[in-house]
């Protein structure tokens, strides 16, 4: 049946107005700093008090710092040493006298010999302190001294008084047109009309002819049309070509003591495992097998073995076991696996393919079945003709 027509679209509605913003008051000018007050006058120095009685004696202080040493003076003659008196007899200590005035320093005298230490005097009574002495010159200026940290930061002075209002400015430029309102919303969506009966099934009419290219815009995407009938099968397609043709599985399982590989000698791999069953791949030894139709190969293999050593694949096509270089493989570590893998192409039919420790070697492989626990390891040999 007819479709529906689509319901009229409402129109836009009117672009509602801006309200006016309110005028932002001005702000007043900040008032002044108040002046800072004049520093008062020093006061007049008072007059030193008395000298109040001389207190006890106080505790001895502590150690200046000691003074730079001065000059050393020149050194006088050594006088003759005198000959050494008899010891007298001590005699008692006489009263102190009266301090005399103090004598201009005499000369140097020429260093007489060493006496005997006396024996140590009683302690004197304390002499009263002598007159003040004058006053020293004045010393030099000192050097300047580092500059000191940035004091803490002032408190913060009183708000100023409320400047008086400005007059007004002139007018500003118009400012930028404002953004576009939305557009209003789209009318409801008239309902689709029943759906009619299906029609039979017109004639194939012929193509008409072409039509000239308009130049109009493009149309908006009218709606899906019915789903077409499923057209006929079409022929079979030609059968792909396999991935692989042949595969084999070979592994060996050490028990009890572990197999010796000496250099120039194969790995055995002594069980067969899945195979395609095409005699393609097959076994001619334990540790040799027949690559029956030339081709490319892919080979994989894992051996565990006790001592850090190498393995390689080896091909011989009826001249002699040649091993190839490329797919050597092994490991400076011990007690663990030596896994290879590599493409290898034969050049003729019934090639033979082993895994063998390389014969420039010098070293012979333990192949063992120890990897902790109760469950022996094995070693595999997997070989897939791929072209």
């Amino acid at each position: 049946g007819h479709r529906g027509k689509h319901g009229k679209k409402g129109s836009t509605g009117p672009e509602g107005s801006t309200g006016k913003r309110g005028k932002k008051g001005s702000t007043g000018p900040e008032g002044s700093t108040g002046k800072r007050g004049k520093r008062g006058k020093k006061g007049p120095e008072g007059s030193t008090g008395h000298r109040g009685k001389r207190g006890p004696e106080g505790s001895t202080g502590k150690r200046g710092e000691r003074g730079e040493s001065g000059s050393t003076g020149p050194k006088g003659h050594k006088g003759d040493r005198g000959p050494r008196g008899h010891k007298g007899h001590q005699g008692s200590t006489g009263p102190r006298g009266h301090k005399g005035h103090k004598g201009s320093t005499g000369p140097k005298g020429h260093k007489g010999p060493r006496g005997k230490t006396g024996k140590q005097g009683g302690h004197g009574s304390s002499g009263s302190t002598g007159p003040r002495g004058p006053k020293g010159h004045k010393g030099s200026t000192g050097h300047k001294g580092h500059k000191g940290s940035t004091g803490p930061r002032g408190h913060k002075g009183p708000r100023g008084h409320k400047g008086h209002k400005g007059s007004s400015g002139s007018t500003g430029p118009r400012g930028h047109k404002g953004p576009r309102g939305h557009n209003g919303k789209t009318g409801h969506k008239g309902s689709t009309g029943p759906r009619g009966p299906k029609g039979r099934k017109g004639d194939h009419g012929s193509t008409g002819p072409r039509g000239h290219t308009g130049s109009g815009k493009t149309g908006k995407t009218g709606p899906a049309g019915c789903k077409g009938e499923s057209g006929s099968r079409g022929p079979r397609g030609h059968r792909g070509r396999p991935c692989c043709t042949d595969f084999a599985d070979f592994h060996g399982r050490v028990t009890g003591v572990a197999n010796k590989v000496a250099p120039g000698q194969a790995v055995s791999f002594h069980n067969d495992g899945p195979f395609s069953g095409t005699g393609g791949i097959a076994r001619v030894a334990d540790d040799t097998f027949n690559l029956a139709r030339k081709g490319t190969y892919q080979v994989m293999f894992q051996v565990s073995v006790q001592e850090m050593g190498k393995l390689v694949i080896a091909l011989d096509s009826g001249n002699g076991v040649e091993e190839l270089d490329y797919t050597v493989v092994g490991r400076s570590a011990e007690g663990s696996q030596i896994v290879g893998m590599a493409i290898v192409t034969t050049t003729a039919n019934d090639t033979l393919l082993s895994i063998r420790n390389p014969a420039r070697e010098t070293k012979t492989l333990s192949v063992t079945p120890f990897a902790s626990g109760s469950n022996p390891v094995s070693a595999h040999l997997v070989i897939t003709k791929i072209q």
